[in-house]
């Protein structure tokens, strides 16, 4: 189900949710993996008795991800509709939850199944700095438990 969305005034932008995506993305091997750095922040929606979300543009592909704070994304399905009594502008559109983060992910169209070719060289290797330091902590915070396992 669709439900209409308006802007918000905020102070600034809002990384949380796409951090946390982007966290999620380099431990889930069935997601392709996203770098914050190469998305803008656009705004934030409201809508009442629905969760706020925030709406981040792809650089390259100039394609939209938007994510309430938790973390779930959402579709733009529909124009909004200025009613005569609201302010120029202040309508957003109409918003659906997608099923899953993979679909949100999919829709950003990033050339996952072609190597990155949309990547310069800088981004590769940011990439796979970004991806490195993650399975770095992962294996020392396995290590950490089996030591503590022997220790038991």
């Amino acid at each position: 189900m669709h439900h209409r969305y308006f802007f918000k005034h905020v102070d600034g932008p809002c990384w949380g949710p796409l951090e946390r995506v982007a966290e999620l993305t380099i431990n889930s091997p069935d997601l392709p993996v996203i770098d914050p750095g190469h998305f803008m922040y656009m705004a934030r929606l409201e809508s009442p008795g629905q969760p706020d979300l925030n709406l981040y543009k792809h650089f390259y592909t100039r394609y939209y991800l938007n994510l309430d704070d938790a973390g779930h994304a959402y579709a733009f399905v529909g124009p909004g509709r200025r009613r005569k009594s609201a302010p120029p502008f202040s309508d957003a559109g109409l918003y659906q939850p997608l099923p899953d983060l993979l679909t949100a992910l999919e829709h950003l169209d990033l050339g996952f199944l072609d190597e990155n070719a949309w990547m310069t060289d800088h981004d590769r290797e940011s990439l796979a700095r970004l991806v490195a330091r993650k399975q770095s902590e992962t294996r020392t915070a396995a290590a950490s438990v089996s030591r503590r396992r022997l220790t038991s």
